[in-house]
C-alpha cells in the first residue's frame, strides 16, 4: 500500500490516499510532517518566496516558483528540500509510533 500511495503522491500529487490509509494511523508522523512544513514555510517566508502558479504537490512542484524575475526559484527549491529533509529526518530519528491492533 505504501508503494502505490507513494507513486500517486510523487507523480500525480494526490495525497489523500496516503493521508487516509497510511499517515493517519501514525500520530507521530503527522507531527513530523507539520514540523517539516513549518520549517520549510519559515524558510520560504524569510527568503520572500513567491509562487507564480498553482500546482499539485508532486515531483514537478518546483515549477511554481519559476516566473517573475526568477529570484524565488532557488530559494523555493531550498525551502521544499529542507521541508522534506526535516520531516524525513524526524521520522527516522523518532519513529512513526505504533499502530494499535484491533481486538476482535
Amino acid at each position: 500500500m505504501g508503494i502505490s500511495n507513494s507513486i500517486t503522491l510523487i507523480f500525480g500529487g494526490v495525497s489523500e490516499p496516503t493521508l487516509f490509509s497510511v499517515i493517519f494511523r501514525f500520530k507521530k508522523a503527522i507531527m513530523w510532517l507539520f514540523a517539516g512544513g513549518f520549517i520549510g514555510g519559515a524558510i520560504a517566508s524569510i527568503f520572500n518566496v513567491k509562487a507564480y502558479a498553482y500546482g499539485a504537490g508532486n515531483l514537478l512542484f518546483f515549477t511554481v516558483f519559476a516566473g517573475g524575475d526568477g529570484k524565488a526559484f532557488v530559494p523555493g527549491i531550498i525551502a521544499c528540500a529542507v521541508s522534506f529533509a526535516v520531516s524525513f529526518s524526524l521520522s527516522l530519528i523518532f519513529g512513526f509510533g505504533e499502530v494499535k491492533k484491533r481486538q476482535n
